[in-house]
């Protein structure tokens, strides 16, 4: 009789968004269980509303498994929803969901990816979600845009930084808020595919520098399926104050996490203290194992305070019907 494994499934809060006949790259995330010490392992991709596995053997596929990645070559807005990696040995299996939304181009604006820039200093934009195509070698030759138009290239407040994916902006001022689009491109196969991200740049006051904010969640809602395993990361922006002078926490009905879930069912993840491109952030994790419906009808909140200010950002947990198959 054939033993089948059921996996531990987690629903991956990375939500990756592009624009229509662009290329994609899908990451799934490692495994750090102690089961996938071997190097035994088997990894599949499938969509969720499918059970047909999709394979890298047919390069003339438009969606192609490469290993721990799955490319679009280009994306479609059918292609819009989430896509499941599967890896598996003789002991163990685990699954995770990652959600892409594909849209049109005239909608750029509306799967913008928030940064913030203090006024008076000089700040650096990153064109964001190009790790894919910086391993694969892709043309990083940055084209900038503000508000559609190309950055004047004599201008000397843009200072495009080589074989990177940074622009940094002198002295920014509050007018330089806006949207601001930068372009690059793929060539897989002899065929060339465009890659674009948008960004929203908030100016802040330099005396605000040290308040936090929180990054993410950046949605109201977070989309989850009774039974299974998920984590929502709290992540605070705290500029450049010291990580030990702000507090995050989570809340379930304004009460601390540890007295609401006795049972441990719900619980708080380690802190980590992050520096990205100079700036500093805190992150906190809210693991549900598993979630439960009465999660749905509990109020969660995010607060990140420190000596400078602080900030609550409400969240509900809502129901989302996606038919896992953990067999």
């Amino acid at each position: 009789v054939r033993h089948l494994l059921v996996c531990d499934h987690t629903v991956y809060f990375k939500h990756y968004f592009v624009l229509r006949g662009e290329a994609v790259i899908l990451k799934c995330p490692s495994f750090s269980h102690e089961a996938f010490s071997d190097l035994s392992l088997n990894l599949t991709w499938h969509k969720n509303d499918s059970k047909h596995v999709i394979s890298g053997e047919d390069k003339e596929q438009r969606i192609q498994a490469k290993g721990d990645t799955l490319w679009f070559l280009p994306a479609s807005l059918e292609d819009t929803g989430v896509y499941i990696c599967t890896q598996r040995n003789s002991s163990y299996c685990a699954k995770v969901s990652i959600r892409l939304t594909v849209v049109e181009k005239t909608a750029a604006h509306d799967i913008s990816y928030m940064q913030k820039l203090f006024t008076f200093t000089s700040g650096k934009l990153v064109c964001p979600d190009l790790g894919g195509f910086m391993d694969k070698k892709a043309d990083l030759e940055l084209k900038w845009y503000k508000d559609s138009v190309p950055l004047d290239e004599d201008n000397k407040k843009y200072i495009r930084l080589k074989e990177t994916t940074s622009l940094i902006i002198g002295s920014v001022l509050p007018e330089d808020s806006g949207y601001y689009t930068c372009k690059t491109s793929f060539t897989y196969e002899g065929t060339q595919y465009p890659v674009t991200r948008t960004i929203l740049l908030q100016t802040v006051e330099t005396e605000k520098r040290n308040t936090p904010v929180i990054v993410y969640p950046d949605q109201k809602t977070t989309l989850a399926v009774p039974g299974y395993k998920m984590i929502i990361p709290c992540k605070v922006f705290i500029g450049l104050s010291r990580h030990f002078y702000t507090i995050v926490v989570w809340l379930a009905n304004d009460t601390y996490i540890d007295m609401m879930y006795k049972d441990d069912r719900v619980t708080v993840g380690e802190r980590q203290e992050i520096v990205e491109n100079g700036e500093n952030f805190i992150e906190v994790p809210l693991i549900f194992d598993p979630v439960r419906e009465v999660d749905f009808y509990t109020d969660f909140k995010c607060l990140a305070q420190n000596s400078d200010g602080y900030q609550v950002l409400p969240t509900r947990v809502k129901e989302e019907g996606i038919d896992f198959d953990c067999t």
